[in-house]
């Protein structure tokens, strides 16, 4: 990627990069250089603040807090940076204050930028949550467990 980065900064072309990884940080200094040169926007995907849910989703994925100091870092250097909230898994990401609160912690970081992207994906995201964590399910989804 920082091979990439070198000739993005040579060209003064604007870069936006969308990561669910926080080793976008190790190379830092080189996209602070391209921001100055020709713009940069690092996005970062986020699902969930539950990181037992996201460690269920998103297992080689960067922890959540490890984002959203990779999102300080590159404020703090002066690059713009954004979050997209996705992908929300239905009956799972989507309760009631989910969205709120994940806002509310992306103000903390001061993001630039956010967008909320649904999923069609309901059936799956719970099938697969019912094989692999029956628990997390609330009483209230009874009725959608046995039509399974």
């Amino acid at each position: 990627m920082a091979a990439c980065g070198r000739v993005l900064a040579e060209r003064g072309w604007p870069v936006t990069i969308l990561t669910k990884s926080s080793l976008i940080e190790r190379d830092l200094d080189l996209w602070e250089e391209v921001n100055g040169k020709g713009g940069f926007l690092l996005m970062v995907s986020l699902m969930t603040l539950d990181e037992a849910l996201r460690a269920v989703f998103e297992p080689s994925a960067s922890p959540v807090e490890k984002r959203l100091e990779t999102l300080r870092a590159f404020k703090r250097r002066g690059c713009s940076i954004g979050v997209a909230a996705m992908p929300f898994l239905p009956f799972l990401a989507d309760r009631d204050g989910d969205f709120e609160a994940l806002a509310s912690r992306l103000a903390e970081s001061a993001s630039t930028s956010s967008f909320r992207a649904g999923s069609p994906a309901a059936g799956t995201a719970k099938g697969f949550l019912l094989r692999c964590s029956p628990r997390r399910l609330s009483r209230s989804d009874e009725p959608l467990r046995e039509s399974l």
